[in-house]
């Protein structure tokens, strides 16, 4: 078995030692870019309103390390240490909206580059994660709970922040938040980070004999191919698609509780 896992363990090292800067950062910074702009009037607010625009990218970019900082009492300032990062994530803004015939946009929307950019974005979504948790766990050893909620905000807290970005632009769609209906990664966060918490405190160990750097790997891997999946075959998001079957087959179980209100199987295609 250990030979086997050899050379892979040489592969999540390598994985794990990763740079992320700056070529997953930037591809970061497109992304929450391209986000806030499929929001409706995105474009023609960033027009009227540049640098709100602008503030509201930023906040969403770096919303990971502000929330994740705001859960352990660190500086809230810290994405404005280092000014070269916000200059790269200020031209990337720039190039998404007012980019040349829009040229920058369509080339990032087509299929076959978003389906690299996911996956890019993936890679840094788990390398958020544990950094979440070193700098948790570094503060408070014993904090468990706390790290796993490190881990995911460090890695996902800018979908948190895009409400903000709603709120600055007036738009109606404030109302949908992450709190109410977490997104696909946000879920996937949440329990990657379960599971390198719990390896770290020794609870799956004798379960999975393996290191962190390969339960990482493997994270990865799986995160990847259900983004990939969404982009490229259409699907929705796995854990949606799984609350729905436990849902029904409790109601089923039970016996239909509410006998005056079928389900709706519209809801659930």
């Amino acid at each position: 078995m250990d030979v086997l896992l050899a050379p892979l363990e040489g592969v999540a090292d390598t994985f794990v030692a990763l740079p992320m800067f700056p070529m997953f950062e930037i591809i970061h910074y497109i992304k929450a870019s391209m986000t806030t702009r499929t929001e409706p009037g995105a474009r023609e607010f960033a027009f009227k309103h540049p640098i709100c625009s602008l503030v509201s990218t930023i906040l969403v970019a770096c919303g990971g390390t502000i929330v994740c900082n705001l859960l352990l009492g660190l500086p809230l300032g810290e994405p404005l240490v280092n000014p070269i990062p916000l200059m790269i994530l200020s031209i990337m803004w720039f190039l998404v909206y007012f980019c040349p015939g829009d040229l920058f946009y369509t080339f990032f929307s087509t299929t076959p580059v978003k389906a690299v950019v996911v996956v890019l974005k993936d890679m840094r979504r788990i390398h958020r994660v544990i950094a979440g948790i070193r700098i948790a766990l570094g503060l408070h050893p014993a904090a468990w709970a706390l790290a796993i909620v490190a881990g995911t905000a460090r890695a996902s807290g800018g979908t948190v922040l895009a409400t903000v970005d709603k709120f600055m632009r007036g738009s109606p769609n404030v109302h949908k938040h992450e709190f109410l209906a977490p997104s696909y990664h946000t879920k996937f966060t949440f329990c990657a980070a379960s599971a390198l918490v719990a390896h770290d405190f020794g609870l799956i160990q004798h379960l999975l004999p393996v290191s962190s750097d390969m339960i990482a790997l493997v994270l990865f891997l799986t995160m990847s191919m259900g983004s990939l999946s969404t982009v490229l075959l259409g699907f929705r998001d796995p854990f949606s698609s799984m609350t729905s079957i436990i849902i029904r087959e409790d109601d089923d179980i039970r016996g239909n509780t509410h006998p005056g209100k079928p389900i709706d199987d519209k809801k659930n295609d």
